[in-house]
């Protein structure tokens, strides 16, 4: 991958400097849980930041590898010449954000900081749980009987993988009839069809991406993380067990925890 245009979105400061903080993260909308753009409004105006942007894969015969992703950030970040002061990681994306910030420290000559925020791996539950929640959400022609039918599959396939490759492959062969379904029900075309399955086919790539860099080597994953300071809600992640430092919010849920005064306060802290 060679376009370096994308890489990245601006959540905060200037847009100049070259001192930066890199926020890791799947940018959907309407998502209950808070994201980064939640985050920067309440940091101050001095810190800039940059948040991760998909990779489409429109037009890729094949699947994304994790490493793919990482190798697409790091193009942007090598094309900008930035310095990266931290590299932030949400939930399932601690993985790339671990992974990038190595990758940084060999390449850039410099370590960052890693700040993880509930940090976890995803796992075959967990991509067949945002398989639902993508069906309930962003399929509004489909009934109720056809969303729970869709749901049962969903968990009976994930009962059936043993690999996050293996159901992502399943829930997409499964998931395009259902994509067609609902968009021939809004009268919507076949190039508007297809970019709605695409839309989804990159983020199955993006969970399953960021598995992979994990069980790619564990150990290097574990290593990465005994380093972090992880920022735990009232149900922190698995990884907060691994962290160098754990700051704990228990009376903030998982959903809040990138929206919390309370924690960015301590973040601001971090990025200092």
């Amino acid at each position: 991958m060679s376009d370096t245009s994308t890489p990245w979105t601006h959540l905060a400061g200037s847009g100049k400097d070259k001192e930066v903080v890199l926020a890791v993260d799947y940018p959907k909308t309407g998502r209950p849980e808070a994201g980064f753009p939640d985050l920067v409004v309440h940091l101050p105006d001095d810190i800039e930041v940059w948040e991760t942007a998909p990779v489409s894969v429109a037009g890729i015969d094949g699947e994304l590898s994790g490493s793919d992703w990482v190798d697409h950030w790091l193009e942007g970040i090598v094309a900008n010449d930035w310095t990266v002061k931290a590299v932030m990681g949400f939930c399932a994306s601690s993985p790339y954000a671990s992974t990038l910030r190595d990758r940084i420290a060999d390449t850039r000559g410099s370590t960052p900081r890693l700040v993880l925020f509930d940090p976890d791996v995803p796992q075959e539950f967990y991509l067949a749980w945002q398989f639902t929640r993508v069906i309930e959400g962003y399929l509004p022609e489909l009934t109720p009987q056809e969303i729970a039918a869709a749901k049962e599959t969903a968990e009976r396939m994930r009962d059936a993988h043993d690999t996050m490759s293996g159901l992502a492959r399943a829930l997409l062969d499964f998931g395009r009839p259902l994509v067609e379904l609902n968009c021939s029900r809004s009268g919507l075309d076949a190039a508007r069809t297809q970019e709605l399955f695409d839309a989804f086919r990159t983020y199955v790539s993006y969970q399953v991406g960021a598995n992979a860099v994990a069980v790619a080597d564990a150990d290097a994953l574990l290593a990465s993380w005994a380093t972090a300071t992880a920022v735990s809600s009232s149900t922190p992640g698995d990884g907060a067990k691994a962290a160098a430092e754990e700051l704990s919010f228990p009376s903030t849920i998982h959903a809040d925890l990138l929206s919390s005064r309370e924690v960015v306060e301590a973040v601001a802290g971090l990025l200092r």
